[in-house]
Order: structure tokens, then sequence, then C-alpha cells
């Protein structure tokens, strides 16, 4: 029994069952590419920089493989994406709540769609206003209008223009923890156009969490703090090269 096993044994296995179906997808689709890179980086800023050079398509997400999307979140995006011109849209989190049932993530949007320096209570009540209703679509032109968008954490929310991304040269540090706030970061201020909606698009799986099987974001030692550091920095870099410093400092 798998539960059994050694956790040298355990590794072996789920290496074993990722070539198997990343083969047999591969095989049966001919739209879906596979690649095993030759060694681990890691972190995710090497792969996920391989999947953008692959890809063909018009758009692009992203997705973690102990995590899951909802039944209609790529149409969602994609409907909306394909629809209007601009270069992302965002969709909500959630996580697994003590009951084990999956519930929405809400400070997601209190970080993004309010200014860190209002009172916290104001902040709840104009995110509530701003999705009063269903399907709710919140539309900037570009990061200017709300500077706060910066602190969006949610990379895998999210459906983002292929060409853009490709033309503006936005990629992920590699080797470093926090790419994907990078990656956030340049994208968020260098878009054209972004549409959150209050759909959730993303669940995550925050069991996974616990001591000695934290993801990458949640484990703490003194490199990895290092690399959050570096991440910081770059982010620092961009939002001078665009004289946006105070943008950067609302992420913070």
């Amino acid at each position: 029994r798998y539960e059994n096993l050694s956790e040298e044994e355990k590794k072996q296995v789920e290496e074993i069952r990722r070539l198997l179906y990343g083969e047999k997808y591969a095989s049966k689709n001919d739209n879906i590419k596979y690649k095993i890179l030759d060694e681990n980086s890691g972190a995710a800023g090497k792969p996920r920089n391989v999947g953008i050079e692959l890809a063909s398509a018009d758009y692009i997400m992203f997705i973690d493989p102990d995590d899951f999307f909802t039944n209609d979140a790529c149409k969602r995006l994609y409907d909306i994406i394909s629809q209007e011109n601009v270069d992302i849209v965002s969709g909500g989190h959630a996580y697994k709540g003590n009951n084990k049932d999956y519930v929405p993530f809400p400070r997601l949007w209190i970080s993004t769609l309010s200014h860190p320096n209002e009172d916290e209570k104001n902040r709840e009540k104009i995110v509530r206003q701003m999705f009063k209703d269903n399907n709710c679509q919140i539309k900037f032109d570009s990061v200017d209008e709300m500077p706060s968008m910066v602190s969006n954490f949610g990379l895998a929310s999210k459906i983002f223009n292929r060409k853009f991304i490709i033309d503006k040269g936005i990629d992920f540090p590699i080797n470093i923890p926090a790419q994907d706030s990078v990656f956030l970061f340049n994208s968020i201020v260098n878009a054209n156009g972004i549409i959150f909606i209050n759909d959730i698009i993303y669940c995550y799986d925050n069991n996974r969490d616990d001591e000695g099987n934290a993801s990458v974001s949640h484990q703490s030692d003194v490199n990895r703090n290092r690399g959050r550091l570096s991440a910081y920095q770059l982010m620092l870099d961009m939002s001078r090269s665009e004289n946006k410093e105070d943008i950067y400092a609302c992420y913070l």
C-alpha cells in the first residue's frame, strides 16, 4: 500500500506516475505538449518559462499540480479575454475550510482592490460594494487606476494574452522563491487592460502546508528568505525603470 512506503519509495512512485500520465495525455491529444526537464530547479520559474516557450495558443494559464480549477474556470476566463481588448483577466481563489468544503478567500480581493492605508473595515466595505452583483466585472485600463492591484498574488486564477507576455519579454526569474510575484508584478505594471471578476477560478490545497510537506511559498530558511529578497529587489528595479516606485510601495 502506498501509505506504507518509505519517503524515497513514494518519490519513485510519483515519478513513475508523472511519466506515465504525461506520455498518456500527450500521445492521445495533439494539443498537449509534454516535457521532462533534466534536473529539478528547486522552484517553478524554469518549468513555467519552458511552458511559455512551448505554448502556441493565444492565451496562457498556469496551475500547480496539487491544486485545481473550478469546472468552468478556463471557459469563463477565455470568453472574457477573447471578447475584451485586455491583456489579463483575473478571478478569485478558494481554500479548503474546516469542514473540508472550499470557501472563497476574501483577502485576495481586499488587498487587490483597496488601498493599504485605508481603514480595514472600510476596505472590506469598498470591495463588497464593487462586487455587489453576481458575475461582476471590474475593468481597469492600467495599473495607474488601481495601484493596489500589484499586490494580487493569484497567478493561477488568471489568463494572460500570450502575445503581450512575449512582446514585453515577461518571464519568471529562475532558482528563487517568489518568482511568481515577480512575473505578476511585471505583468500588471505593463498590462493594457485588466479585468477582475468575482468568480472562483482556482482552488488551493492548503492542507499541503502542514509540517514537513509545505509548498515552496510556505517554507522558510535563510536561503529561501534571501531568494525572496532577490525577488523584491527585481520588482523594485522594474518599478524604478517604469517610474512607478509608489506602486511598488503598495505591493509591500
